[in-house]
């Protein structure tokens, strides 16, 4: 399972579809599960836990995949 780290604040207009606990050094996880399309193409599909709903979308700038 890929994790990611926060590596910023997310702007006003990016928080509009994420989770409002995001901060800068959180850890979430790609989500693998159906997003029924809704995820934009700067955009990817996240998880507070692995494996596990409910997703939000994060935009790939603000992510650094920890390895």
């Amino acid at each position: 399972m890929k994790k990611f780290r926060v590596v910023r604040q997310l702007t006003k207009e990016e928080r509009a579809g994420a989770d409002d606990k995001v901060q800068p050094g959180n850890i979430v996880y790609l989500f693998k599960g159906c997003t029924y399309g809704c995820i934009s193409h700067n955009g990817m599909a996240v998880s507070h836990k692995p494996d596990d709903g409910p997703f939000f979308e994060m935009p790939c700038d603000t992510l650094e995949e920890i390895k």
